[in-house]
């Protein structure tokens, strides 16, 4: 296999505007270039990388969990490794044009699998911290993973439809300034990739409201799910 440059998957996969995708999406694509020029070079499978992926995930979950605040950053490490996998399973399959017919169903389970495990290692930190509001928060982790696989599959229709009849329920381009700011919200590896760094933060200053932020977002989340079973409900009975 010929080299591969930077510059090439670059072109091949141009960054977006922050405008229309995920604020953490943007900068795991500038570092995402490296991992996949060597998976390239060592002729590593884009299946073989999700699946690495989902590990990290599982891993990054267990870290965290872990009542060490050393656990807990090499969790945030992990954490940000398994989105820059996110973005360099595509990127390798696009430039080396092996795609699999299994390889986007793999991708969901990876999600399906990390995003609840996720949650779960944050609500063992906050027993661990002591944090207040225990049932508050135990209530809004068990509704915001049930949430996650919700959403997950609203995706997985909307990428089918569009694939099949161009009938998916699309965003704009470029959306307004505040639709963008709930998306970025609603987007769970925003979460996942800067929550944890709050979390330690908060914990070094000994700053209990961090749990505030935290049931906010879920609970903000969990009601946008709510607004789209209702409005996929919709689509697809009119459809």
């Amino acid at each position: 296999m010929e080299k591969v440059t930077y510059r090439e998957l670059r072109k091949e996969r141009p960054l977006e505007s922050l405008c229309r995708w995920s604020f953490v999406g943007h900068f795991c694509l500038l570092m995402c270039p490296p991992f996949s020029i060597f998976f390239m070079k060592h002729h590593v499978k884009p299946n073989t990388i999700t699946v690495i992926m989902i590990l990290l995930g599982v891993l990054g979950g267990i870290l965290f969990a872990l009542p060490s605040t050393l656990s807990k950053i090499m969790a945030i490490v992990v954490y940000w490794l398994w989105f820059i996998l996110d973005c360099s399973d595509g990127e390798v399959a696009r430039h080396t044009k092996t795609f699999s017919a299994y390889g986007t169903q793999l991708d969901w389970v990876a999600h399906l699998v990390c995003h609840p495990l996720m949650v779960l290692a944050c609500w063992i930190s906050f027993q661990q911290a002591g944090l207040p509001h225990f049932y508050c928060y135990t209530i809004l982790s068990i509704l915001l993973a049930a949430c996650e696989l919700i959403r997950r599959q609203f995706i997985a229709f909307d990428t089918l439809l569009s694939a099949s009849s161009n009938m998916g329920i699309k965003p704009t381009s470029t959306p307004p300034l505040h639709k963008w700011l709930v998306t970025q919200l609603l987007y769970f590896p925003n979460f996942v990739l800067l929550f944890p760094i709050l979390y330690i933060i908060s914990s070094w200053l000994q700053w209990n409201d961090v749990i505030y932020v935290y049931m906010g977002w879920a609970a903000f989340s969990c009601l946008f799910v709510v607004r789209d079973i209702i409005r996929y409900t919709r689509f697809f009975h009119n459809n």
